[in-house]
């Protein structure tokens, strides 16, 4: 898992250098610069996990996180995203659990962000369709969605995370999105037809 983040691309910036170096300070055993550096992602971590397990489980993982994080610091490789870094290991720790726990992510939660990107699919009805389609798609696909959305990684980096080319995610981010329109479109033809029988009926 680590492996596929060190290769993850550096985004220079002036925060980021100085995230860069709390992690060498940090991995020379330093517990207060790690804690810091954790600190800049604790609350963005603890949303991914959230949306990906539910709110129970937040704080545990996050522990679970914070603890491979410090006790995988020797591992970081410098030109590594760290915020790549971090929620790779989460994403693993949220895959771990859900494992335990025989659960896959409700899909309803990954629904409502898809959703909340399409101001097109901004109603209830919009929302169980989604979920009922994004429930139907292979777990392979569904993860990257999940990346995506809740980690806001890059199709590039999800792809080194999941140990996938490019093209291969490219083309099932897309392959999930056409699975959901065309969900969404059968279902707002069944309505109408259904919609138009009932008025035939009535006459």
């Amino acid at each position: 898992m680590l492996q596929f983040a060190a290769k993850f691309p550096v985004y220079e910036s002036a925060s980021e250098a100085s995230e860069y170096r709390l992690m060498r300070i940090a991995k020379r055993g330093d517990p207060g610069a790690f804690q810091q550096l954790f600190a800049i992602y604790e609350a963005e971590l603890a949303r991914f996990i959230a949306r990906k397990t539910g709110t129970a489980w937040v704080d545990d993982l996050l522990q679970e996180t914070r603890l491979a994080t410090w006790t995988g610091l020797a591992q970081f490789r410098e030109g590594t995203r760290i915020r790549s870094w971090l929620f790779a290991i989460a994403y693993h720790k949220c895959c771990d659990h859900l494992r335990r726990i025989h659960r896959h992510p409700e899909p309803s939660l990954l629904a409502e962000t898809v959703i909340s990107n399409d101001r097109g699919l901004q109603n209830a009805e919009a929302k169980q369709y989604v979920a009922q389609a994004l429930n139907s798609l292979p777990v392979d696909i569904r993860e990257i969605l999940e990346l995506y959305y809740f980690g806001e990684l890059t199709l590039k980096e999800i792809g080194l995370l999941l140990g996938r080319n490019l093209s291969t995610v490219k083309t099932q981010f897309y392959r999930a999105h056409t699975l959901v329109s065309d969900a969404l479109r059968a279902e707002g033809e069944s309505q109408t037809n259904l919609s138009i029988a009932q008025q035939g009926g009535n006459r």
